[in-house]
């Protein structure tokens, strides 16, 4: 017997209820059979499939191509959900095979049957391999489903579901195929017991109006926004938009008074392998927002679901909205509030005012806060400059949009009064810092950049650290706080809080150059040469010499890398 060891994209099929059917009505059954294989014959065929085998109410086939597999599925599902309805599950999974002379075997074979049992009538489920060849192909738009951990599968596996017209996209509770089963173990002694006696106590309670409180209460206190990975037909030049969508969401998530971790923070788990759970370990919160885009020519469809980390579940159906760019503003505040909703936070009064104060900004004038934005966040000397000028665009657009005024106050504050002429754009810092108060009731709540305010606008270093410390204790994972309390501490003359700081900004992002360059001036006031050199070097071995915080600095230490 010849065997051949291939690389292809695996589709299962399986027609739902068929058992039953066949006790029920034969006649019935065999029509509806015979019309599911001259379908799928017809399908695979066009979509140059090569069919391996047909068992009974299912079929298995083959594809070069995750293209052609997935076009394929969609084309047999638009037809199968045609009345007469054929009650059709399909998987599919990409895997290296071994094909015999009449059957093909390997793990993959059985991970793609596993996909295909996940699948409820009218879905196409396919696996994070398969999404990974095909997320950037405009006809498809997909909906992740989750990790789930099949039957003797060594890992959890992520899937997704073909989104389309005639085609279903499933509950997470509906979602019942061949998984790994959950071992749930008994607490030994009386514990377990009065646990067992407690629930109960509490069930009689509630279910007789005893007590007027959710049995279980609100489990989610902290969130944080996963990068929007998920970009469906998107140009690369537009790859701002959506980290802008991706930041803004986090910060009306914030002024809404939930408690978020920021943009800094999440920016590092782009394009991540660690699961939900780990992430959430990680960053110690309860719930995950997850979330895809897909532009379409006529705007971006923006899909928002919540995991809770403790039981790796689904918290509500996926929020779902659709807009052209003009309207993607108005869209962050329906999501911020069904957020809220669906996790049980009320917006205050003052939310709910910002929220509505911030609905409407010029689209001309949003996109260059998003580009703005973008090079503020690269953060080069030349990156910072253009960011300014793009803020300062902005504003003569929209005079009003105090977002725009609080980028340029971080923006300033980022280069350093000593790009043109020092006195000047300390005036405009002063002015914008005004302007970003009076715009944003939130402003002053925003610890980090109100400490770098008192540090410049009135040299209240005191204050200054009291915010810094408010603004670490918020969020302990963020460097921005530690890399400021190292300055602020050099300039105070506490070397040793400095470097404690300093190193500790660079432990939390080793790719913060600013917070190298920082460190590197903490070493050097404090006469460590050799540390500071080391620091130099790495900053402009790995994010070259457009970096204002360490211009002078190599000169100083006499280093002509």
């Amino acid at each position: 017997m010849s065997r051949e060891h291939r690389l292809a994209a695996i589709m299962f099929t399986d027609i739902q209820g068929y058992t039953r059917l066949m006790q029920e009505d034969e006649e019935e059954a065999i029509k509806i059979r015979s019309r599911h294989r001259e379908i799928f014959q017809k399908a695979t065929y066009s979509n140059r499939g090569e069919i391996i085998q047909y068992y009974g109410d299912g079929t298995l086939s083959i594809f070069e191509s995750c293209v052609d597999a997935v076009r394929c599925a969609r084309e047999m599902q638009e037809q199968f959900q045609t009345k007469p309805v054929i009650p059709v599950r399909i998987g599919i999974h990409l895997g290296d095979i071994v094909m015999g002379d009449e059957d093909i075997i390997g793990d993959s074979v059985n991970v793609a049957s596993r996909v295909e049992s996940l699948g409820i009538p009218g879905s196409v489920l396919i696996s994070g391999k398969v999404y990974e060849e095909i997320r950037n192909k405009r006809e498809f738009e997909f909906h992740r489903l989750g990790a789930f951990h099949f039957k003797n599968d060594k890992k959890p596996r992520t899937i997704y579901a073909l989104s389309g017209d005639k085609l279903v996209i499933p509950k997470r509770n509906e979602l019942q195929g061949k998984l790994k089963k959950v071992k749930w173990y008994k607490r030994p002694g009386t514990l377990y017991g009065l646990s067992i006696s407690v629930v109960l106590i509490l069930l009689v309670a509630f279910g007789t109006g005893t007590v007027n409180f959710p049995l279980f209460g609100n489990r989610i206190q902290s969130l944080a926004v996963l990068p929007l990975n998920d970009r469906i037909g998107l140009d690369p030049k537009e790859e701002y938009i959506i980290e802008g969508l991706h930041e803004e969401i986090i910060i009306r998530l914030a002024k809404a008074g939930l408690r978020v971790k920021p943009y800094s923070v999440m920016i590092h788990y782009r394009n991540t392998d660690k699961t939900p759970e780990e992430i959430g370990t990680e960053l110690n919160v309860d719930g995950l927002v997850e979330g895809s885009v897909f532009r379409s020519d006529n705007g971006y469809r923006i899909r928002v679901q919540i995991i809770e980390v403790a039981n790796q579940q689904y918290v509500t159906d996926p929020y779902e909205a659709r807009a052209e760019f003009s309207g993607i503003v108005s869209l962050y505040n329906d999501l911020v509030s069904t957020i809220a909703e669906q996790i049980s936070h009320s917006l205050s009064d003052e939310a709910q005012e910002y929220l509505e104060q911030n609905s409407q900004v010029d689209p001309e004038a949003y996109d260059l806060y998003l580009r703005g934005r973008s090079h503020l966040s690269k953060g080069s000397e030349n990156d910072l400059a253009t960011a300014i000028d793009l803020f300062k665009e902005c504003l003569e657009v929209d005079s009003t949009f105090g977002d725009a005024h609080a980028a340029l106050v971080e923006s300033y504050l980022l280069l350093g009064f000593k790009r043109k002429n020092p006195f000047q754009e300390l005036n405009q810092f002063r002015y914008h810092l005004d302007q970003a108060v009076s715009n944003d009731p939130f402003f002053e709540k925003n610890h980090h950049l109100m400490a770098m305010a008192k540090i410049f606008d009135n040299w209240d270093w005191t204050g200054a650290a009291e915010e810094l410390q408010k603004a670490i204790d918020a969020n302990p994972r963020s460097w921005e706080p530690y890399d400021t309390y190292c300055q602020l501490m050099w300039a105070m003359g506490n070397m040793d809080q400095s470097i404690a700081a300093g190193e500790k900004a660079v432990e939390l992002d080793p790719d913060a150059h600013y917070a190298h360059c920082d460190l590197a001036w903490a070493y050097y006031f404090n006469r460590q040469y050799d540390q500071a050199r080391m620091e130099v070097n790495h900053t402009i071995e790995q994010f070259g010499k457009d970096c204002p915080h360490h211009v002078g600095l190599d000169i100083l230490l006499d280093i002509h890398s």
